[in-house]
């Protein structure tokens, strides 16, 4: 269906928590704003009493308070009404949550040429080889469009309008178009690549980086943290002595400006220090931290390519990738666990139930890091010991979380020659598996080619002497004749 058809496109967002909801207010102002869709946005919540809330206070009180929701969201219980004649089908439940009667009830009361967007993170697993969400849902909606939106992306941040990228992965070119006319806004830039697999598997991976971003940097603190304590009172001490330094010399010579003037000529306080994680703004945890989120980018490009080889490499530069890493290592419900875990375990203390710090920290919430980090150990481990070598950083995250290792086990990675050389393939056709075959194509073709050039070329000398036949063998020389004597 283009974009500019006649038919008017109803949009439906399945999925009632912090990103579905954001996702639906961000939808709804896009709805109102072209002809082409119907400006009411139906979101599903499974809740009923929280879908009669939000259509009263015009807020979701659960998993998005303090967020005012326009009158453009209607919220209903029942899937199949408000799956009723949809279009757009936006899918935006946790994994663990995705079962078959949704993509039933979408066959059944949604429109027949429906398109369906992903917002859906995480991994199958079948035997022992990592599938895609987005593959389980095309082969039980029968084969409809399925596209996937991935990035940088936090709920209360977007919903707040914040402004932030989303990377649109599409398989056919016509979903582009009206998936980003959908999303897209001055403060919510998305860009559309052709690369649905490349940007489903960023935003799979990027929870098992963000453990272990956090986990080395929350060691690595206890260690720094009285080095740095010094540092920051010598620091401070210093600049108060120049600000009074300063301040002295400033109403020695401009005894008569004023106090505003005199204000405006002394120096700006020095910036606090930064703050929002346990070591933020500690200078060896911030590159510690960046560190391991270089390496982790590294090993989730690895494990993409060793699985999924068509993947493209830029697709992790996008928003869906390098953007997610970061914000996923600074940021967010994953963080917030590894850092109470590593707390817990520096200090000395048994490393704590990850289901329990689950519960305490996130309530209502899940932690589908802990879940996928297993699944993609189990896809490694199967492919051998070799494959194992080449992901170290998520070796020792495993072994950490799972394993009673030392939160230290990721500050000791092997040295980068060890675990990153790669093989001789021309570069000039990248560096896949179909690079030595496609050299070997170009060479046949090419000698082809120049056979047949030379054979409807005007001949010259050094061609004629090169293609004339071989001169004739010399005649053997004569027999020898033998006498026979007769004594």
């Amino acid at each position: 269906m283009p974009i500019n058809s006649k038919l008017v496109h109803r949009v439906c967002v399945v999925g009632g928590g912090s990103w579905g909801t954001a996702v639906a207010k961000l939808v709804s102002e896009n709805t109102e704003r072209w002809p082409e869709f119907e400006p009411l946005v139906k979101l599903w919540v499974h809740d009923a009493a929280l879908a009669a809330t939000i259509n009263e206070q015009h807020e979701n009180t659960k998993y998005l308070p303090g967020v005012k929701m326009p009158d453009a969201v209607v919220a209903e219980a029942d899937l199949s009404a408000a799956l009723s004649l949809a279009t757009l089908v936006i899918i935006a439940v946790p994994h663990e949550f995705l079962h078959g009667e949704i993509f039933r009830k979408i066959l059944v009361g949604g429109a027949a040429n429906c398109r369906v967007c992903s917002l859906v993170k995480g991994l199958d697993v079948v035997d022992g080889r990592p599938a895609l969400v987005t593959e389980r849902m095309r082969r039980d909606l029968l084969g409809l469009d399925v596209s996937v939106l991935m990035g940088a992306n936090i709920a209360a941040e977007v919903a707040a309008g914040s402004f932030c990228e989303a990377t649109l992965g599409v398989r056919t070119a016509e979903d582009g178009p009206v998936w980003q006319r959908v999303f897209n806004r001055p403060w919510f830039r998305v860009n559309v690549v052709m690369d649905a697999t490349g940007v489903e598997l960023c935003a799979a991976l990027k929870p098992i980086v963000a453990i272990g971003g956090e986990t080395c940097t929350d060691a690595h603190a206890h260690a720094s943290t009285d080095a740095h304590a010094r540092t920051r009172t010598r620091s401070r001490t210093h600049t108060r002595r120049r600000a009074q330094t300063h301040a002295r010399i400033t109403h020695r010579h401009a005894p008569g400006l004023g106090l505003s003037t005199r204000a405006m000529i002394r120096p700006a306080p020095s910036p606090p220090l930064a703050s929002g994680g346990f070591c933020d703004g500690l200078g060896c945890g911030a590159n510690t931290k960046a560190a391991i989120v270089r390496v982790g980018l590294e090993e989730m490009r690895r494990f993409s390519k060793l699985f999924f080889p068509h993947v493209r490499t830029a697709t992790f530069f996008e928003a869906c990738g390098v953007a997610e890493v970061v914000v996923s290592a600074y940021s967010g419900r994953t963080r917030r666990c590894a850092e109470a875990f590593a707390r817990e375990v520096a200090a000395g203390g048994p490393a704590p139930n990850w289901a329990a710090l689950e519960l305490e920290l996130l309530g209502d919430q899940k932690l589908p890091a802990m879940h996928r980090l297993r699944e993609v150990m189990e896809c490694v481990r199967a492919q051998g010991p070799r494959a194992q070598a080449r992901f170290p950083l998520f070796s020792a995250i495993h072994a950490i979380a799972f394993h009673g290792a030392p939160p230290s086990r990721v500050l000791k990675l092997p040295e980068r020659v060890a675990w990153r050389q790669r093989t001789l393939r021309p570069s000039l056709l990248g560096d896949g598996p179909l690079a030595v075959p496609l050299l070997l194509l170009v060479a046949a073709v090419g000698g082809f080619v120049l056979a047949v050039a030379l054979s409807h070329a005007a001949p010259g000398p050094l061609l004629q002497q090169l293609l004339a036949p071989p001169p004739p063998p010399p005649p053997p020389p004569p027999p020898k004749k033998l006498l026979w004597f007769l004594g």
